[in-house]
């Protein structure tokens, strides 16, 4: 089995989580409501760049996989107005009759600098979490995957939401620390969190030598 080096943690790398042939790739919420600036306009300059190098960094990490035959599925959030997300919508303490981005019918929904291929799943999620609610776990077994690799947006909410799910269905983790962001020192945060806790971390050309070593 291949090492893979890691970002965070108490050993500099370990052994890859499992086969190649196991393996997928989580893309999640990589969307106009959560990246372009029109969508966004709160995030500051830095905040914005942050964004778009980490999406640069998801499409190196998306072409990789491609080649070596690593599925990817894309996870994006959908949020329809007659099933509304009411603790949500409390949270952030919208009027009533709205309930925030990503909702079904608009342009927020779409991928941002992105795109899945005619072949590759995707998953429609309405919380946080991938897994809850959603055919994603059924998806994954169905193609025998039993370790993923996960990059988006943002890294403390969504992304982080859907690695601690997975790995609580069992599913071994890695997240790609450059192909993740978030605003402000959320990032790093949620990544020391992810690393104590239920993932590996590492940076996207450590991934790619990890699969393109491995030969199953």
């Amino acid at each position: 089995m291949p090492t893979l080096s890691l970002s965070f943690g108490s050993a500099p790398e370990r052994e890859a989580p499992g086969p190649r042939s196991e393996a997928a790739v989580l893309v999640v919420d990589v969307q106009n409501g959560f990246a372009h600036p029109d969508d966004v306009p709160w995030l500051t300059e830095a905040e914005h760049a942050d964004n778009e190098a980490a999406i640069d960094r998801v499409n190196v990490l998306v072409e990789a996989a491609r080649r070596c035959g690593v599925p990817v599925v894309w996870v994006r959030l959908v949020q329809h107005a007659q099933s509304p997300w009411r603790a949500s919508d409390w949270f952030r303490e919208y009027p009533p009759g709205e309930h925030g981005m990503c909702m079904a019918g608009t342009s927020s929904i779409d991928w941002y600098r992105v795109s899945p291929r005619a072949d590759e799943l995707v998953v429609d999620k309405h919380r946080y979490n991938g897994f809850l609610e959603t055919a994603l776990d059924a998806m994954l077994r169905n193609m025998g995957v039993s370790w993923f690799i996960a990059c988006g947006l943002s890294t403390e909410c969504c992304v982080e939401s859907t690695v601690r799910g997975g790995f609580e269905l069992g599913y071994r983790a890695v997240v790609a620390a450059d192909a993740c962001a978030a605003p402000g020192d959320l990032h790093e945060a949620a990544l020391r969190s992810m690393a104590t806790n239920f993932a590996l971390i590492a940076d996207v050309d450590a991934i790619v030598s990890c699969l393109e070593s491995s030969v199953s």
